[in-house]
């Protein structure tokens, strides 16, 4: 089982990208989203052609629309 990271949500991190094809979740803190987890394994990324870890960051960054303010 791979190891779950924990992310901020605004970070502009492959975790928290639109991009992001890997399994993931949103944590609220009174019903606003506070941080993303995802698990710690290589996933595909629809903006580039090479796999990415949850901790990368990339210049084609969007932040996932479903955990905005």
């Amino acid at each position: 089982m791979a190891a779950k990271l924990r992310f901020r949500f605004n970070q502009r991190l492959c975790a928290t990208c639109a991009w992001w094809n890997g399994p993931r979740g949103v944590e609220f803190h009174g019903l606003r989203p506070y941080c993303v987890w995802a698990e710690g394994v290589v996933a595909p990324c629809m903006a580039r052609p090479t796999p990415c870890s949850p901790g990368n960051g990339c210049s084609r960054w969007q932040l996932w629309e479903k955990i905005e303010d």
